[in-house]
């Protein structure tokens, strides 16, 4: 009796195609014909590629069992700078990155099964828009998930293509999977209208994030009434949000109000307190012989002026509760009562 010995045969090539951050899951089978357990261990030869199932597998005598294979790969080996992309234009845009590897699984009692495996990476696909909006001097904040598939320390540097969006300073947060993390960033208008822009995000350890965000800045919002008594002083606190040296003008649309000033120049997110004092005296016109009663309103609007900033204006509503005046109406009418 001869017996002849061969080396286990490729039991299957295949191919795992995917774009990087998005895994895909390849099915292999592999039997026991023994009348006896069996268990198969495997030692990845990728750092992309895995076995979901736990280690060692145990196959029951004459079974088979599915083996998944996970491959998720995260960067490219290399990337292209930006000086590179926009000279090789859509070929950077559309790299590809393949590698082959031969697998093997070990089995004490059944020897070895070889497979072979063709990994391709494509680029990350596009993220979907962001959509923001948000009115003059009220940031928004929005979240960005990043998908990062590791509970390990992950670096980034940010980088935003729009000057009125910006990383907060503790902008990283780990999600409770803490698979993923949520970048925090703050919009703040400095301009009206629609804005595309882009984010993105870089890490060494697991690649470049790029999201495409729609701003939309609004008129900044109404603001008050703030109340006055006659006499009374009160200050509003107003700052320059603009990123240049900005001067103003300060109007109202009652005299029964003054400012301290008309207008001022302030440094980029300079903050001024703007002064305005309620005299109802002054709400009474030239040669008019009714002295009008509370309540005395005004509208205070603080406007851009160099540069002009067209569309851009703050508006304060002061409403006075003038009691002086109140008190010689309420005496005149218990006179003629009398």
């Amino acid at each position: 009796l001869t017996l002849n010995v061969r080396g286990s045969k490729i039991q299957q090539k295949f191919t795992m195609e995917t774009n990087l951050r998005v895994p895909v899951v390849k099915s292999l089978i592999i039997e026991n014909p023994l009348a006896k357990p069996a268990g198969v261990t495997f030692k990845s030869p990728a750092p992309t590629l895995r076995m979901l199932n736990a280690s060692p597998v145990d196959i029951q005598p004459n079974e088979l069992v599915t083996i998944e294979l996970e491959y998720l790969p995260l960067v490219f080996p290399y990337e292209f700078t930006e000086q590179e992309s926009t000279l090789y234009g859509e070929e950077a845009d559309n790299e590809v990155f393949s590698e082959e590897h031969r697998l093997e699984f070990k089995s004490p009692q059944l020897g070895s099964f070889f497979f072979d495996v063709v990994l391709v990476a494509h680029p990350v696909l596009p993220e979907p828009p962001i959509y923001v909006e948000a009115h003059v001097s009220s940031p928004a904040v929005f979240g960005i998930p990043i998908k990062v598939f590791s509970p390990n320390r992950v670096t980034f540097d940010f980088k935003s293509s729009f000057q009125d969006i910006w990383l907060l300073s503790d902008g990283m947060e780990r999600l409770p999977d803490k698979q993923n993390l949520l970048a925090k960033c703050i919009y703040s208008p400095s301009q009206l209208g629609k804005f595309n822009c882009q984010l993105t995000f870089s890490s060494p350890e697991t690649g470049t994030y790029s999201f495409p965000v729609v701003a939309t800045g609004l008129s900044p919002k109404p603001m008050g009434p703030i109340i006055f008594e006659t006499g009374q002083s009160k200050s509003i606190a107003f700052q320059n949000i603009f990123p240049d040296n900005q001067s103003f003008s300060v109007r109202r649309s009652n005299t029964a109000f003054e400012l301290d000033s008309e207008s001022f120049t302030l440094d980029p997110n300079e903050v001024r307190l703007i002064t305005a004092t309620m005299f109802w005296a002054h709400n009474k016109q030239s040669g008019d012989d009714v002295i009008e009663p509370y309540p005395i309103a005004t509208q205070l609007t603080i406007a851009p002026e160099s540069p002009p900033r067209p569309g851009i204006a703050w508006v304060f509503y002061l409403k006075g509760t003038n009691k002086e005046v109140s008190e010689i109406i309420e005496g005149a009418e218990d006179s003629e009562g009398d």
